[in-house]
């Protein structure tokens, strides 16, 4: 089975995190519209942690599918790294690890005839491999990890003034503790005379 032909808005660039594509109908596949691609991430969780992997997010715009107006359905290809354990989906390599990609097809597109869910499913790998296998991937996981790495900083740092404020009025109770200890050690010492 054949998929539906697409096309790269040519001035979307390798590095950039988001893409245009325009699908065009072919005999056996009657989809055409546009749609929005977008790289994205997904947490997973390992055995102590979490992870980031890239998933591949599609919105479309005046999708139709065998002359059947779909509106703007949204669908998702993710990253399924090869220790996640998970079986379905098509066997792949992003940044040198193994995977499979698996496809989220919404409700609109899940609920379609299966030779379109499977011709969109096709298509919409054959666009989320344009985006996972560049240089768009370790630029995504770069900046992410760049935000993550800030966000911590600034929690580092927020901690960190809180702890020297803690620590001044730590000091100061102790002073006032002492003073006032050494106010009633007066008062006592006036009282015995």
């Amino acid at each position: 089975m054949s998929l539906p032909d697409f096309t790269q808005r040519a001035s979307d660039g390798p590095l950039d995190l988001r893409s245009e594509y325009t699908l065009h109908p072919t005999d056996e596949v009657r989809a055409e519209g546009t749609v929005l691609v977008e790289l994205s991430e997904q947490i997973m969780q390992t055995d102590d942690h979490h992870e980031s992997r890239p998933m591949v997010v599609f919105q479309f715009c005046g999708l139709t599918v065998g002359g059947r107006w779909m509106a703007a359905p949204a669908a998702a290809v993710a990253f399924r790294p090869a220790w996640s354990g998970h079986e379905p989906g098509t066997p792949t390599l992003v940044l040198g690890e193994s995977g499979r990609l698996v496809t989220d097809l919404g409700r609109l597109l899940g609920n379609q005839p299966q030779h379109i869910q499977d011709a969109m499913d096709r298509v919409l790998q054959a666009i989320a491999m344009h985006f996972l296998t560049d240089m768009r991937v370790a630029h995504f996981r770069h900046d992410a990890a760049n935000r993550r790495l800030q966000r911590a900083v600034h929690t580092h740092d927020l901690a960190a003034m809180r702890m020297h404020a803690a620590t001044l009025r730590l000091a100061r109770a102790r002073t006032e503790v002492n003073t006032a200890a050494a106010l009633v050690q007066a008062v006592r010492d006036h009282i015995e005379l």
